[in-house]
Formats: C-alpha cells, sequence, structure tokens
C-alpha cells in the first residue's frame, strides 16, 4: 500500500510469510494492485511524483534468500507507455528510485522502531585486466600515465584491459588507482594527478577533478557528468612531473587500477 493508502488491510501476509516458509519457498512475489492506486474509476490515490511506502507485516523470519519485487498493476495504461520498450530497466519518462528500507525485528510491532538503511546504488563495477594497462612515461614528457584505453596510444585499443561499452552512457565514473615504489625510490613532494576522456566525437572532453599523488597508495578520481558520457576513444590518468621525479628509479614503480565503477 501506498502511502495514500495508510488502512489497507495487510493481516493476510502474516499468513503468506508463515506458508511460504512452512513451503521452504525462497521466493515470494507481493503485488500492489492498482485498485489501490485507482479505487474509482478516473480517481487516483496515487498522486504522482512523490514517496511511497510498501509495509509488509509477518511473523516468520525470512533468510537471506528472499527475493522482492514491488509490482504496481494496471499501470501502463496510467502512464500511457509502451512497456515493453523499456532501455537500461528504465521506463520511459519516469525515475524511480528506493530511498529506504526499513526492517523491525522486534515480535508484533508492525514496523515501530528498528534501523533504517538507505539504499546505496553500487553503479556496475566494471573488469579490469591490469596486465593490459600501461603505465609509464610513455610519451616521454615527464609524466607518469595510466593507459586505461586510447586509440592513439601504446597498445589498449588492440588488447583493451576492459569492454569499452561498459564505459557507455555513464553520468559518473570513479576510478581508483594504486601506486607503489614511490616511498623507496625516494621521492618526496605532491604531484597532480588528472584524468582525460574523450569521447569519439570529441564533445566530452573531461579532465577533472585531480587528485594530489604524495607517495604510496591507492587514490580516487570521481567524475560526474549531468549528460550521459559516450564511451572513450581516450581514457588515461596522467600525474604530471612524476616521471621527472622518478629519473632511472622509473622501472621499480608499479601502478595497478584497483577499481572502476560507472554509474548510469
Amino acid at each position: 500500500p501506498s502511502a495514500a493508502q495508510p488502512d489497507c488491510p495487510c493481516s493476510w501476509m502474516a499468513r503468506a510469510w508463515d506458508k511460504a516458509d512452512e513451503l521452504g519457498m525462497n521466493t515470494l512475489l507481493v503485488a500492489v494492485t492498482w485498485e489501490l492506486v485507482e479505487p474509482v474509476e478516473d480517481t487516483f490515490d496515487f498522486t504522482g511524483d512523490g514517496t511511497y511506502d510498501v509495509t509488509i507485516f509477518g511473523s516468520a523470519a525470512v533468510d537471506e534468500n528472499l527475493v522482492l519485487n514491488i509490482d504496481i498493476n494496471g499501470a501502463q495504461d496510467y502512464l500511457s507507455v509502451d512497456l515493453t520498450n523499456i532501455v537500461d530497466n528504465k521506463v520511459p519518462g519516469t525515475d524511480v528510485h528506493i530511498n529506504s528500507i526499513k526492517i523491525d525485528g522486534s515480535e508484533g510491532s508492525e514496523g515501530e522502531g528498528g534501523d533504517t538503511t538507505p539504499v546505496v546504488n553500487p553503479g556496475l563495477k566494471i573488469d579490469v585486466n591490469n596486465d593490459l594497462i600501461k603505465v609509464g612515461d610513455l610519451e616521454g614528457n615527464g609524466r607518469i600515465r595510466f593507459e586505461i584505453y586510447n586509440i592513439y596510444g601504446s597498445g589498449t585499443a588492440d588488447n583493451p584491459p576492459l569492454v569499452v561499452d561498459d564505459l557507455d552512457g555513464w553520468t559518473e565514473c570513479k576510478v581508483s588507482f594504486s601506486l607503489e615504489g614511490l616511498d623507496a625510490a625516494g621521492v618526496t613532494g605532491s604531484f597532480e594527478a588528472a584524468p582525460y576522456y574523450a569521447d569519439e566525437s570529441w564533445a566530452y572532453q573531461i579532465a577533472t577533478p585531480t587528485v594530489a599523488v604524495t607517495g604510496d597508495g591507492t587514490y580516487t578520481i570521481d567524475m560526474v557528468s549531468n549528460d550521459a558520457v559516450p564511451k572513450p576513444i581516450v581514457f588515461v590518468i596522467d600525474i604530471n612531473d612524476l616521471g621527472a621525479a622518478l629519473g632511472e628509479n622509473i622501472d621499480g614503480v608499479v601502478g595497478k587500477i584497483t577499481e572502476l565503477r560507472v554509474w548510469k
């Protein structure tokens, strides 16, 4: 039931949980019928944009194998969209989020107390093969470069270390990289690391934000865009002046991409 229907009876769910547990079921689909939203034709309790709550009561403990879906039956007619034309799990013209899930394990309290745990979108983690990443003073200009993908570069176009199509359409891209060997080489100071990301049309050329590299460790660059960014033809991280500071010790430095994650 939505927030607009707080009095909707839900006691039947207690019997459903118990029966599902008794039968050893690990999946239970719960439908929110459109009649709850539109009890009278053309009269909607689902008021449009806003925040709505679905509450489930039950006495049986639910194990980690539970599958929980929220279905709004009849929404296709109301939204006047073709629900068969869904791209990237999104209904055209809508923006739906799960804001929080509240679980209360105290018997008989029916939602009083308990902890509210925000649901954080983890994004898409992109696997990166570090054996194929190129790291070093690749252009001979005193900069250390992480070449993640570059059609003009040192071989990552012919043998990509990742699935480049996974980078298509992101609005946030977070890349973490690690460096080892700077401390052993006696390098001191702060060196600016910046991304350079460009798409095929060169309409998107992203070179911020920067992060200061001060020694061995792991560093993160979080790129954010208001628009969906196309997949790249160039995606590198440059660390200014670090190659020059390392000098002949450059071969002792090991660089890796520790995580690459995007949100679309």
